[in-house]
């Protein structure tokens, strides 16, 4: 009922704002405005509940995040750096839930995606939805997944942010607040994505609260990337299934393209993986340094075109694959010896976002 309210309420303020000046329309306006702020606050007193830990993302969303940085909008930076560590978490162990910013309600921040959500596509979806308008309600925001999480065992924040609190709130004593309540069963991690230096010292002050907590300085779309990277790595979120892709090794006979029978399984979770997200892989083939180094080099592109071709045949787009020679440049073991030689000649995948 909540859902039909919140979509029909939203409906109206669309239609009535791009009508804004008719002042026919302000009592309609106020109306809407209402139902969807008693809407709100019935989610927020929702309780919540999960059946696994919860990684819960905080995404500012306030106006800030549609200027431009290296070519490409804060928020769509964010979101895709968001999409590709959803793909990343372990699903039978984490769900995934996200909190952002009221575009209708100022100084309101909202559930995007409830804490119970065990399908990370519901948070893919929902986030690709979202458009940057308004203030930053930093301290509202914090409060709220402090509340929603409160029937979750264990829980990590994730704040991403480019700004400081514009609403009059503390962030820095929300946070305080819910370390308080929640301890060691809390974990809260900071992303400060192209900030300034008096946001950046807010940020921090809010990691600093607890020693286990962390702030990561991202300074633009690779350094948002890394420190999405390290958070996932340290917290321990990992799939396996992507950990087993980024160290799996196709290894060949000498001189050969043929791949053999065994490696169909691992070929076919790779295929389970990019089935479920819209990631790029690259596919790197290797020789060891028997022959010439030109032809080396070709029939290391051969072994990697080898895989892709079969990821192809399974269904995975073609403009999702990438391939590489190395040739016999990238040797892991001495070429002097039978043993170093077959472990050099291999094909290895990256998961690119």
């Amino acid at each position: 009922m909540y859902l039909f309210l919140r979509q029909k309420t939203l409906l109206i303020l669309t239609v009535v704002m791009t009508l804004q000046g008719c002042t026919v329309l302000n009592s309609t306006m106020d109306e809407a405005k209402q139902v969807y702020s008693a809407i709100t606050k019935a989610d927020h007193r929702k309780e919540y509940r999960s059946d696994k830990p919860v990684v819960l993302f905080i995404l500012d969303t306030s106006g800030s995040m549609l200027e431009l940085e290296n070519g490409a909008t804060k928020l769509d930076t964010a979101r895709k750096s968001i999409v590709d560590t959803i793909s990343q978490i372990d699903k039978a162990r984490y769900n995934t839930s996200l909190v952002t910013f009221n575009k209708y309600l100022k100084c309101k921040a909202d559930v995007a995606v409830e804490p119970n959500n065990n399908d990370p596509d519901n948070v893919v979806v929902r986030i690709n939805s979202i458009n940057a308008k308004g203030a930053t309600p930093l301290a509202e925001a914090i409060t709220l997944s402090g509340k929603i999480l409160d029937k979750v065992d264990k829980k990590m924040v994730i704040l991403l942010s480019d700004g400081r609190e514009t609403c009059g709130g503390d962030p820095v004593n929300a946070a305080r607040v819910i370390d308080r309540k929640y301890g060691i069963k809390l974990n809260l991690q900071v992303i400060g994505y192209a900030v300034d230096s008096v946001t950046e010292r807010q940020l921090q002050k809010i990691a600093n609260i607890n020693p286990k907590w962390n702030y990561h300085l991202a300074k633009d779309p690779q350094g948002l990337s890394n420190a999405i990277n390290t958070i996932t790595r340290q917290g321990g979120l990992l799939d396996p299934l992507w950990i087993d892709i980024n160290t799996s090794t196709f290894q060949f006979n000498a001189g050969s393209t043929e791949l053999s029978q065994q490696y169909m399984v691992k070929i076919q979770k790779v295929y389970d993986y990019l089935k479920h997200n819209d990631n790029h892989i690259l596919i790197l083939g290797h020789t060891d340094s028997v022959g010439s180094a030109k032809s080396n080099m070709h029939l290391s592109l051969e072994r990697a075109n080898i895989v892709k071709r079969k990821l192809i045949e399974l269904g995975i787009q073609e403009r999702r694959v990438q391939t590489k020679g190395r040739g016999e440049e990238e040797a892991i073991n001495s070429n002097q010896t039978a043993e170093g030689r077959q472990q050099n000649r291999r094909v290895v995948i990256k998961v690119l976002s």
